[in-house]
């Protein structure tokens, strides 16, 4: 059974509010497509220059960067694929690890993901959804406190693909989309 706490939200996680929003990023921190051009479009340009000066980050590590006007405490850039656009479901662990760990040092409350890797790196959206669930499961587990982890998508299908069979409805009183399995 999935923590209660673990939600979704259809729609451009960079106008989604959370203490922190991921992006799914390179090695070299270049904001480019899908997630990371959300993010790119909707922040002050002032965003890449502090990515540039952290730069290069290890395959699976994340850096953190102001929020540039995005509605969130922290911008966390996971590292889920590197130069050549490759990733592997032990990157992916490594990320949701240190995505995780990050946000416990930094004492928040909430966390907005995407499907980390299934863009440009190519991983099967399913085998993200089923990492991705089981390592926030064990997190929200492990930290009672802690207020939910909100997986976002562009597109319902993309949800339906990372969820697999996943009955959702609204929770009138937050206007999340909450799902039961």
């Amino acid at each position: 059974m999935n923590d209660p706490r673990i939600k979704f939200h259809i729609g451009n996680i960079a106008e989604h509010h959370a203490d922190v929003l991921v992006n799914a990023s390179n090695t070299v921190l270049q904001l480019g497509t899908g997630v990371s051009g959300a993010i790119r479009r909707a922040a002050a340009p002032e965003l890449q220059e502090e990515m540039h000066r952290y730069a290069p980050i290890p395959w699976g590590s994340v850096a953190i960067t102001e929020p540039y006007g995005l509605p969130c405490s922290y911008l966390f850039h996971a590292a889920v694929i590197d130069r050549n656009h490759v990733t592997g479901p032990a990157v992916l662990r490594a990320c949701l690890a240190n995505v995780f760990l990050r946000a416990d040092e930094l004492g928040v409350k909430s966390i907005a993901l995407p499907a980390l890797g299934t863009g440009a790196g190519g991983l099967d959206v399913r085998d993200c959804g089923a990492i991705s669930i089981a390592m926030a499961n064990d997190f929200l587990r492990e930290h009672p406190v802690f207020a939910k982890v909100t997986f976002c998508f562009i597109h319902d299908e993309n949800r339906r693909e990372f969820f697999g069979n996943v009955e959702a409805g609204e929770d009138t009183t937050t206007g999340d989309v909450v799902f039961d399995v």
